[in-house]
């Protein structure tokens, strides 16, 4: 297999388009010939581990992997991210003129990669856990914080258990997602993404 082989996945109704390391004619094999759950890295928009249960996900959506970035479209317009200051447009399309279309004004101020919160509180950070919803992950919104000291290949393993036998398993989750336990019924679960730290 091509190392550099990836797969564009939209699973069901979510709206988050991930990309996984691996070639699109294995994912679609995997999906079809596996009886149990798969597993595959997430390079993007997150990174981590996607965990997918093909009886449960009712529809995956596979396509091939995206553009490299800052790659030249057919017409001659460059692709990608744009890098700016703030107040600048973010993203978009640069027409062979140099004239952007489309794109995201950045708000004014300093942008922080990390991420901070409009009234300057910084952002929590830490593995977390992505579930099915109508809104798309981000680096701002990764889904809800996993507890300190939470071992993602050990929840990897829970995970695909409890949807090969159709069982419950619980996550604690950080203080900054309001503490508690996530409780994740293996029968009905569609599919996780276990994101890596988000700092």
């Amino acid at each position: 297999m091509d190392p550099q082989a990836k797969t564009r996945l939209q699973i069901g109704i979510d709206p988050t388009v991930w990309v996984v390391s691996a070639g699109q004619d294995a994912v679609a094999a995997q999906l079809t010939q596996t009886v149990g759950p798969v597993t595959w890295q997430v390079v993007g928009p997150l990174e981590g581990t996607l965990v997918l249960s093909p009886r449960a996900a009712g529809s995956v959506l596979v396509l091939p992997g995206p553009p490299d970035v800052g790659g030249v479209h057919p017409t001659g317009a460059t692709l990608g991210g744009i890098a700016c200051a703030a107040g600048q447009v973010i993203g978009g399309i640069v027409s062979a003129a140099g004239q952007v279309i489309g794109g995201i004004l950045s708000p004014p101020g300093e942008i922080k990669p990390e991420g901070v919160h409009p009234t300057g509180v910084g952002m929590p950070t830490g593995p977390a856990v992505y579930l099915p919803s109508p809104i798309p992950a981000t680096l701002s919104l990764p889904g809800h914080l996993l507890a300190s000291g939470s071992e993602l290949p050990t929840t990897v393993e829970s995970i695909r258990a409890a949807m090969a036998n159709g069982t419950s398993v619980t996550l604690a989750l950080s203080v900054a997602s309001g503490g508690g336990v996530l409780v994740l019924n293996g029968a009905t679960l569609a599919f996780v993404v276990l994101v890596l730290a988000t700092a």
